[in-house]
């Protein structure tokens, strides 16, 4: 502190501390059963993410991880699969980065898949006589 000729100093008063690595965001935070190759943004913070590194992982079944694709340090593009028979649930999202290990509770739901019709066995139609 100055104030005209009175200059007043504190050592080592003031400390900046790292952050404490987290996920932010998924983006977007749902998918329906059965989709496939939906395209995630995962958003953390304080993170290291690496490319060829990092993984990541979804708790429970049925939501596999095709690719990490590390954008930066604190962001990353996931594609998934939702397996049809997978729960509708939320999951666990969790990156993994050599001994940094983050995790967003709850941070992806599963949401039921609308009911279609795929295909009609057989498909020619005989008209009775």
């Amino acid at each position: 502190m100055a104030t005209n000729a009175e200059v007043v100093t504190l050592n080592n008063a003031f400390t900046v501390n790292t952050g404490m690595p987290v996920v932010a965001q998924v983006n977007p935070n749902t998918g329906l059963q059965g989709q496939q190759n939906e395209s995630l943004t995962i958003t953390g913070m304080f993170t290291h993410w690496v490319q060829n590194t990092t993984t990541a992982m979804f708790s429970g079944t049925g939501v596999s991880v095709v690719s990490v694709t590390v954008n930066s340090a604190t962001s990353a593009t996931v594609v998934i699969n939702i397996d049809p028979a997978a729960a509708a649930t939320a999951r666990n999202v969790t990156m993994t980065t050599n001994a940094e290990v983050v995790t967003l509770n709850n941070g992806f739901t599963v949401i039921n898949g609308t009911p279609a019709i795929t295909q009609v066995n057989p498909t020619p139609a005989s008209r009775a006589n």
